[in-house]
Parts: structure tokens; C-alpha cells; sequence
């Protein structure tokens, strides 16, 4: 402002200085009057200067108040823009944040649902593992039935023959294919025995399981009403005997029936040597009622013991084969890794085969049970006698 006011001054004088120059130097009087009213002129402009003056003034101070509110806007106004700035990085950086941790969240989502797709996966193989394994099972279980059925009905015939031909038993038998000659072929039984003279035993090995459980309900009114309608009923005993594999006699709820006269036994295959013996027994009496009452007691008392015995041993099987069924149940409580490999070393396992010749062998000759019951009771340490009498010499 002092520097506008200055330069208006100055031009003041000069002014001045411009006159009072014409003045000294004095020209003619028609000059100076005329350089009077110019002076005047330039005079009177003068004083309208100096009177616009603080118009002038107001009129900076005006402008230099609107520059100093533009400046304080424009101030205002870039504070402002850096605060929109801060704020927009401040967004920009939530809005980074928010968008790395939805691609995280993504990332997490797709992982799950592969893991959980990789989990169904496993449990659908899973499943169908065990399905097949169940299958596989049950395919074997039946292809294992049915060779027992199979290999029942030759195994009951060999051993009727074979308990048939001791010298303490001596009975005449006859199977399906030379049935006696009076006898009526119709009829067609598994095993005949003549244990009295003209009067057969029946024994019909059964071959299919499914026929059991209805057999008595079913096929024995039918068989009795054959039977009667034969040439040969008169020669018929009447008590048959139906032999079934052990497994399926634990299953059988029902072991006996009486059918118009005719008694009818579902018996085992280890059945048949007692029930063979104690008939005998009762053939060495020429007649029955030549039985004295203590010999009629003492055969009453042995089938009376053979059939307990029996039925507490297939109790026992049921028992000990529940308990067995549970045992293998115990082992779901290790993890499936130890289960694959149990189970993949039980596959290499082979089933454990009895030896048939033992199985006679003990049966038949009840010294040899005895003597092996003994060797469990009493085990013997296997020492050479040599080594035994070494040791007698050092310690005595």
C-alpha cells in the first residue's frame, strides 16, 4: 500500500517539476498564459487525484481483505484437500485390507470345500469299501455254507458206514442206491440200518439250510403221510433221525416232533456213534421184553445223559461264539489306520483246517481224549535224558 501511495507522489511532483520549468525559463506572455491554464489543468487534476485517493485506498484495502479471505479459502481449502487425501489413503487402505482378507476368505472357503469334497470322496470309498467288504463276506460265509452242505450229506454217509462196520456195532446198512430188496424204493432214504430184524433206522442227511427251519412244520406230515401210504411202513422204525451240520443245530430251535406215531430227531454228526451204540445195546436183547428194569433204566439213563450233554455243549457254542462276535466288536475303538492294517493282515491269514484223521482219532478213542486232556492239565518240558542227567551230575 505505502508503495502505490509513493508512485502516486511521485508522479504529483513531477508534475510539478514540469511546470515550474516552462515557468523559468519564460517564453512569451501568450505562452505563458497558456502554460498557466495547463498548469492549472494539470493542478485541478491533481487534486482530483489526491480527492480519489482514499476511494482509491478503500478499494486496495478492499482488494487486498478479498486476496487475504482468498488466500485463507484457498488455505482452507487445501487443508482440507490433504485431510480428503488422508482420508481417501486411509479408505483405500481399508478397502486393500478388506479385499486381501476376502481373498483370504476365499481361499479358506475353497480350501473347506475342497477338504470337505476330498472327506465325502473318502467317506463314498469308504463306504463302498465296506460295502464290498460286507458283500465279500457274505459271498464267502455262503460259498463256505454251501460246500459244507455240500461235502454233509457224503461226510454223514461215510460215517454211518464207517461206525456201521466196527465189530461192536456190526449193523447191515443200506443207502439210497441198494435199498434192501422187500424194501419200496419209493420211499428213497439217505441211510437205512437193520437194527432189528425186518425193522429199519432211518437217517436222511439234510442238504439245503433254507429247508430246515420249516422242515418240521412243513415237509414231516408230508414225509409220515408217504411213509404210511408205503408197502414198507411195517418196516419202517419209528424214530428218524434228520442230521444237520453243528453250526445250524445252535441255530434250530426246535429239535424233536411227534407225527402220528413217528418221532422225528434233528441230531448232529457226532450224534450218530452214541445213538448207534446204545441201539445196539438194546438189539443184544432178543426180545424187548426181556429187558430187565434196571437194564431199561441204565439205557433211559444213557440217552437221557448223551442228549444233556449235547445241548449243554451247543449252549456253550452259542455262548462261547457270542462272546467271540463281541471280542472282534472291541477293536472299532482303534483308529482307522490300525483297522486297515488289521484287517489287511487278517486277509493273509489262512482260515485254520482241522485235520480230519485227529478228529477221529479223538472221537473214537476216548484213551487218546483223555491223554491229550492230560497233557494240557500236566505239560511235560521237552529235556532230552541226556541234558537231564548232565544237570543231575553237577548238582549232586
Amino acid at each position: 500500500m505505502d508503495i502505490i501511495f509513493g508512485s502516486i507522489g511521485a508522479v504529483i511532483l513531477c508534475g510539478g517539476g514540469v511546470l515550474l520549468g516552462w515557468f523559468l525559463w519564460g517564453k512569451t506572455s501568450a505562452d505563458y498564459s497558456k502554460s498557466n491554464a495547463n498548469l492549472q489543468a494539470v493542478v485541478e487534476q491533481n487534486k482530483t487525484s489526491m480527492a480519489e485517493l482514499p476511494n482509491l485506498r478503500t478499494k486496495i484495502s478492499t482488494q487486498e481483505t478479498l486476496i487475504t479471505e482468498k488466500n485463507n479459502r484457498i488455505f482452507q481449502l487445501e487443508t482440507q484437500e490433504k485431510q480428503l487425501q488422508k482420508s481417501l489413503e486411509e479408505v483405500r487402505g481399508q478397502i486393500s485390507k478388506y479385499q486381501e482378507a476376502e481373498k483370504r476368505k476365499d481361499a479358506q472357503f475353497t480350501e473347506k470345500i475342497e477338504k470337505l469334497d476330498h472327506a465325502k470322496e473318502s467317506l463314498e470309498k469308504e463306504k463302498d469299501r465296506v460295502t464290498a467288504d460286507d458283500k465279500n463276506r457274505r459271498e464267502l460265509a455262503e460259498s463256505e455254507r454251501a460246500r459244507i452242505w455240500n461235502e454233509h450229506e457224503n461226510s454223514v454217509i461215510a460215517n454211518l458206514k464207517e461206525i456201521c462196520q466196527k465189530p461192536e456195532i456190526g449193523f447191515n446198512f443200506y443207502d439210497n442206491t441198494s435199498l434192501p430188496e422187500s424194501f419200496d424204493g419209493s420211499l428213497k432214504p439217505d441211510f437205512l440200518i437193520e437194527v432189528f430184524p425186518e425193522q429199519y433206522l432211518i437217517f436222511d442227511a439234510k442238504f439245503s439250510e433254507s429247508k430246515i427251519s420249516t422242515y418240521f412244520t412243513s415237509a414231516v406230515p408230508k414225509t409220515v403221510e408217504k411213509i404210511q401210504k408205503s408197502k414198507s411202513v411195517g418196516m419202517i422204525y419209528p424214530t428218524i433221525f434228520f442230521v444237520v451240520p453243528n453250526d445250524l443245530l445252535q441255530k434250530t430251535k426246535k429239535l424233536f416232533v411227534f407225527e402220528k406215531g413217528f418221532s422225528f430227531f434233528m441230531i448232529s454228526l457226532e450224534s450218530l456213534a452214541p445213538i448207534l451204540s446204545s441201539y445196539k445195546k438194546i438189539t443184544e436183547y432178543e426180545f424187548a421184553g426181556q429187558l430187565n428194569p434196571q437194564d431199561r433204566e441204565n439205557i433211559v439213563n444213557v440217552l437221557s445223559n448223551y442228549e444233556s450233554f449235547i445241548r449243554n455243549q451247543n449252549a456253550a457254542n452259542i455262548l462261547i461264539a457270542e462272546k467271540a462276535v463281541e471280542v472282534i466288536g472291541s477293536k472299532q475303538v482303534l483308529t482307522e489306520e490300525l483297522l486297515e492294517e488289521i484287517n489287511l493282515k487278517r486277509k493273509n491269514i489262512k482260515p485254520i483246517k482241522l485235520k480230519e484223521t485227529e478228529m477221529r482219532k479223538l472221537t473214537q478213542d476216548i484213551e487218546e481224549h483223555e491223554r491229550k486232556l492230560g497233557n494240557l492239565m500236566n505239560p511235560q518240558a521237552k529235556i532230552e535224558k541226556e541234558d537231564l542227567d548232565k544237570v543231575k551230575e553237577s548238582l549232586f
